[in-house]
């Protein structure tokens, strides 16, 4: 049986070193923005969002997005395909509260 380390094995060692090299550099090029060399990049607005995914919940959809709404920016809301109405009371809840 033949084993061999890495340090044997040359593009593989050159490999870690590029890579080591250009952690090294996005360390310190993250102090950039800092300095005023760069612009910051543009933040996140600041909010809570929330992201349901749902199939037939009409039972409970509405209370749901009613106690989240006051505390919630953004509501993203994925229906897979509700056979009992669920879109609809979505639909009707969103224009009473936007």
């Amino acid at each position: 049986m033949n084993f061999e380390w890495m340090e044997d094995i040359r593009w593989l060692k050159k490999t870690k070193e590029t890579i080591a090299f250009r952690h090294k550099a996005g360390d310190i090029l993250s102090f950039a923005p800092k300095l005023g060399l760069i612009p910051k990049p543009g933040g996140r607005k600041p909010g809570i969002s929330v992201l349901m995914r749902l199939k037939n919940e009409a039972q409970w959809i509405e209370l749901a997005i009613r106690s989240l709404a006051p505390f919630v920016e953004q509501f993203s809301i994925v229906d897979n395909g509700s056979t009992d109405g669920t879109p609809e009371i979505i639909k009707r809840v969103a224009g009473e509260l936007s």
